[in-house]
């Protein structure tokens, strides 16, 4: 587990020196995070060996769509939202 922990938080300070450089072009950090996944996962390289339960799977699905969520909306245009109102009301 320590060895997955460890293996994580390096990916993570690897992308966060480069982020800037990868937010300009096609990779974005949800692409950059599941392509190093899948590399570093059972499917290939086999480094990291996540032993997760169905609830694990759960929890863990729910807080990475509070995650996206969040970036997105802190990343909205308020003034095109103002704009169109009635769509944003209406979703909700």
């Amino acid at each position: 587990m320590y060895q997955n922990l460890a293996v994580v938080a390096a990916f993570l300070l690897a992308y966060s020196i480069f982020a800037g450089r990868f937010e300009a072009r096609l990779l974005n950090g949800p692409l950059m995070f599941m392509l190093a996944g899948v590399l570093l996962g059972p499917a290939a390289l086999g480094i990291l060996q996540p032993h997760i339960t169905k609830e694990g799977i759960k929890v863990l699905a729910e807080l990475t769509l509070a995650i996206v969520l969040f970036s997105d909306a802190a990343t909205a245009n308020l003034k095109i939202l103002r704009e169109y109102e009635a769509l944003p009301v209406r979703l909700l």
